[in-house]
């Protein structure tokens, strides 16, 4: 038997059981201008802190935007937390950038306090989530790292900051004018450059929390001879919302050991095709494919909260309906030897030795099994190859 670690108490992931500390926990952009019109001296204090970033400022255009190529860092006009700054001719933008805690996540199973989620685009903030989280499982338990524990899970961790301290270098290495893209992110700018600069913000920002957290945890797996691999909430299109996956599934998934998806709750019925989340596991299959995962591994966990009642005709065909997609490394839930006692949602396919159905699960086993091993050795050997190709377009959701 292996065990893969799941990495919370209950989910979403990387929320620590409800124990993350303010200072490690999701960080949220703000800006604030003022309007000052030139020439004139403008001098104001407040300009430090622990939560400061930076004092911008921008020559205002026609269309009241601000003109990208006017904008000037205040860095040298600032002492001692006061900004004291030589106003040029014409209208002003003075942009003040901080940053607060993020709101708490979408999804708290913990009770009526709020549940904070880690910063994943921080080094400072996801090293200290590795460290509390993953190397107490290595100390406990390092001698069966790579044997019977093949690796962790991570289960629908939310991103909901939209900062981190690693934001700039990411830009930096893309080549981008950070400035341009902090103001158009927050204020706009005149003409073309508002798109693609607003872009390039969204683009750092999935960049930045796929490298810092995902990779981050993936090289402490492979370091510690084990691998990483979980899932993001995919229901209702989340897969492309900022809050969910920094708004780029496939950008933050490229950094753990394989794509992943998870089929529960009765999001897709048998045989009906619910526009979003019927194509989910292809989107999935596609990163470990793209990515070159090895033996192009995709996981799936599936039938979660879809009820005892579950026949085993329809297990077949979501299973089949994720195969055909590539997916093929499934998770069945669940194997609980807690069940009927249990809060987590059914079925469970022991149940202490009283589910009818459970002399049959050997069948559904082997031929889940044969299958996936056969696509995954495909993998090996073969490309896949589409005449079709679909788009989702992340820039209109940003």
């Amino acid at each position: 038997m292996k065990m893969w670690i799941f990495d919370e108490k209950l989910w979403p992931s990387q929320t620590v059981g409800g124990n993350v500390p303010p200072r490690f926990t999701a960080k949220t952009l703000v800006a604030e201008g003022v309007d000052v019109e030139g020439p004139t001296r403008f001098t104001a204090d407040g300009y430090s802190g622990e939560r400061y970033i930076v004092a911008l400022a921008g020559r205002m255009g026609p269309d009241g935007k601000i003109d990208g190529s006017t904008i000037v860092d205040l860095k040298e006009s600032i002492r001692d937390g006061k900004l004291d700054w030589q106003v040029p001719a014409g209208n002003w933008k003075v942009m003040e950038f901080t940053h607060v805690q993020s709101p708490s996540v979408f999804q708290n199973y913990y009770g009526a306090d709020p549940l904070y989620s880690v910063d994943g685009a921080s080094p400072d903030c996801a090293e200290w989530f590795i460290k509390t989280v993953y190397q107490p499982h290595y100390d406990r338990f390092g001698k069966e790292f790579g044997k019977t524990i093949p690796g962790f899970f991570y289960d629908e961790p939310e991103t909901r900051g939209d900062w981190g301290t690693e934001l700039n270098a990411t830009l930096a290495a893309a080549r981008v004018d950070w400035k341009k893209a902090y103001v158009a992110y927050k204020f706009g700018l005149s003409g073309d450059d508002d798109i693609a600069a607003r872009y390039q913000y969204m683009d750092a920002l999935a960049e930045t929390w796929g490298r810092v957290m995902y990779g981050g945890m993936t090289d402490w797996c492979h370091e510690h001879g084990v691998l990483s691999m979980g899932h993001f909430m995919e229901h209702d299109c989340f897969y492309y919302h900022r809050d969910f996956c920094a708004g780029d599934m496939m950008r933050l998934q490229k950094y753990s050991d394989m794509g992943g998806v998870d089929l529960v709750c009765g999001q897709l019925p048998a045989g009906q095709r619910t526009h979003h989340i019927y194509q989910m596991p292809k989107l999935c299959s596609s990163v470990s494919h793209v990515y070159g995962k090895v033996d192009q591994l995709t996981m799936s966990e599936m039938f979660g909260a879809y009820g005892q009642d579950i026949t085993y005709p329809q297990m077949k065909w979501f299973t089949d309906q994720h195969q055909v997609r590539g997916v093929n490394f499934m998770i069945p839930h669940s194997f609980n030897p807690r069940a009927p006692f249990d809060q987590d949602c059914p079925p469970y396919f022991y149940n202490g030795g009283y589910e009818p159905r459970y002399p049959l699960h050997r069948v559904y086993a082997d031929y889940t099994s044969r299958l996936s091993l056969f696509l995954a050795a495909a993998g090996t050997y073969a490309r896949w190859h589409c005449s079709s190709a679909a788009s989702r377009s992340r820039s209109a959701a940003w």
